[in-house]
């Protein structure tokens, strides 16, 4: 059957498209910030521009390929990007089959001066070969990051899992011995129902502890991204695909994780914990929680999302290249750069006032680390501070 693409922009129709959305990403399976409950979450809180929705249909009028974009204006040209753009999306098109929906997709954006920006995009993820051979692109791809992952499918337990990675079952043996010696009430707990207000409210001290130490996605610093986690966590909480760990340290969360499940895959979302407890590895402690709990769930996966950071690597057996793609009308690509690197540059000066801000406001003073009592040293790093690594 032939395959028709059409473009949805209004909110409320892209609204409308929720179930069929969803059911698509389940087939594919998609990862789960390209479902419905992240994107149109996204959108309803810090979305700007407008939605550019590309919906794909058989002659029966199923829907075959979806691509969950927006669009704004710059300059003369029209920037498309995904939406949840800036927020951990791995990104790629929808297919139920490759038999022609790539191909109607991208043909029907093309044209009205658009450029497609694409960041993070799975080099071998659904639908970029077929943008690469469209004779109305002209493409760039470049590498930009990797994707690690846990290969977890001959497994049997953590300890095994640990078995295979000496330097942290050394750290692990270390730090429950310190743990233990010197009396510490640290527990773990773990959840995949919530409520997302209650919630919210738990991590907000520990959020704002760790954004204030190490600037990277303030999550809980207006209303408007507020409303976004909260609407996350509560649409894909009730897709069961939410899993909460929660660290507590003489009884005050010192750290949590937010992961989410899709199919056989358990993907880390936000981890943040606070800088006090550096020294007894909470983010570390929460990927044992985490691994621990796949194994018992028979997840094959733990995709540990963007960023070849080293505590990544410590944990990850494999990895996928993430690449960025830049795509125009032949002959435009210049035009695409400059529109590109120009938002860029207006995101990171908006990006560096705030962290300034943040800066001058702990010199002063004027805002001080909710009370945590100060933790030991970590092993092996006696008298000297400590810091929190990036919680990706």
């Amino acid at each position: 059957m032939a395959v028709h693409a059409t473009l949805v922009t209004d909110g409320t129709q892209v609204e409308g498209l929720r179930d069929e959305w969803d059911q698509l990403a389940l087939a594919q399976p998609a990862p789960p910030l390209l479902r419905p409950g992240f994107c149109l979450s996204w959108w309803r809180h810090l979305g700007r521009g407008r939605p550019l929705v590309v919906v794909a249909r058989d002659g029966g009028g199923r829907l075959v390929g979806l691509a969950p974009l927006h669009e704004r204006a710059v300059g003369p040209v029209r920037l498309v990007r995904w939406m949840g753009h800036g927020y951990g999306t791995l990104g790629e098109l929808l297919l139920a089959d490759r038999s022609g929906a790539a191909e109607a997709i991208w043909r029907r954006l093309a044209g009205d001066d658009r450029v497609l920006d694409l960041r993070q995009v799975r080099l071998d993820g659904a639908g970029i070969t077929e943008l690469r051979r469209s004779a109305a692109w002209e493409s760039q791809l470049t590498v930009s990051d990797a994707a690690p992952y846990i290969d977890l499918t001959r497994v049997g337990d953590v300890d095994e899992l640990l078995a295979t990675r000496r330097s942290l079952r050394k750290h692990f043996a270390r730090l429950d011995r310190i743990v233990e010696r010197d009396g510490r009430d640290l527990s773990i707990e773990i959840a995949e129902q919530v409520d997302a207000d209650e919630l919210t409210r738990s991590i907000a001290a520990t959020y704002d502890a760790a954004e204030r130490h190490h600037p990277r996605l303030p999550l809980l610093a207006t209303e408007a991204t507020a409303a976004f986690l909260r609407d996350c966590i509560t649409a894909m909480g009730a897709a069961e695909g939410l899993v909460v760990i929660v660290l507590r340290l003489e009884g005050e969360v010192a750290g949590f994780s937010l992961y989410l499940r899709t199919d056989a895959t358990l993907s880390g979302w936000l981890t943040r914990y606070h800088p006090a407890a550096a020294a007894v590895s909470p983010g570390q402690l929460m990927h044992r929680a985490a691994a621990a709990w796949a194994i018992d769930h028979h997840i094959d996966t733990i995709d540990l999302q963007i960023g070849d950071d080293a505590y990544k690597r410590r944990w990850s057996n494999g990895h996928l290249d993430a690449v960025d793609v830049l795509a125009t009308a032949p002959g435009r690509l210049a035009i695409g750069r400059s529109a590109s690197r120009s938002v860029e540059l207006a995101h990171h000066s908006k990006t560096a006032l705030r962290q300034l801000a943040s800066a001058v406001t702990r010199i002063g003073g004027r805002r001080s680390t909710p009370p945590m009592e100060p933790s030991d040293p970590p092993p092996g790093k006696a008298g000297r501070p400590s810091s929190s690594p990036p919680e990706r």
